[in-house]
């Protein structure tokens, strides 16, 4: 997300990878030098529920499946509306259970016997793909996070189901 933020921004503007989990940030380094953009983006590790920049600093923040991890999603919602400046634009994507029941269980199939084997054979473990699967079920749902998103301060809330609502795209403004 970072290095398509770097490139739609330009020369002018800067992307800040915020992560707690500093292998992440490799990765992310990593995939913003073969793309050769790193030099518009700066890694920080850091905690996305006090992330220690001043008030009203971006433009705006992306998540990318990434609120599920947070311990108080309340506490980081409201961090990411302190960080933005107004006007300010929210995005974010995260995983969710698909809608309807026959979509959940072809999901719960995929997720628990499928992709375990799969990560198995590939990683040689199945534990991080067991605990994906686990707290995608776990999550608020998407009325929830867009309830939170307005509780957090946030005006014109929209939820968009992807991929059969495996995935959602959430947005909301800085007013």
């Amino acid at each position: 997300m970072a290095v398509r933020a770097a490139r739609l921004i330009g020369a002018e503007g800067r992307a800040i990878v915020l992560d707690f989990n500093r292998p992440m940030m490799k990765v992310g380094r990593d995939k913003a030098r073969r793309a050769n953009i790193i030099d518009r983006i700066s890694f920080v590790q850091g905690d996305a529920e006090m992330a220690g920049f001043p008030n009203e600093t971006f433009n705006a923040v992306t998540v990318g499946f990434g609120i599920r991890n947070l311990a108080n999603l309340d506490q980081g919602l409201r961090e990411m509306f302190r960080l933005l400046k107004n006007k300010g634009r929210l995005m974010i994507l995260e995983f969710s259970m698909p809608p309807r029941s026959w979509q959940r269980s072809l999901y719960d199939f995929y997720s628990f016997k499928i992709m375990p084997l799969g990560a198995r054979l590939i990683c040689g473990t199945t534990g991080p793909f067991r605990y994906l699967a686990e707290s995608i079920r776990v999550f608020d749902t998407p009325e929830g996070v867009a309830a939170k998103l307005r509780n957090a301060g946030f005006t014109d809330v929209g939820i968009k189901p992807l991929s059969l609502g495996i995935a959602v795209l959430y947005t909301g403004r800085k007013p």
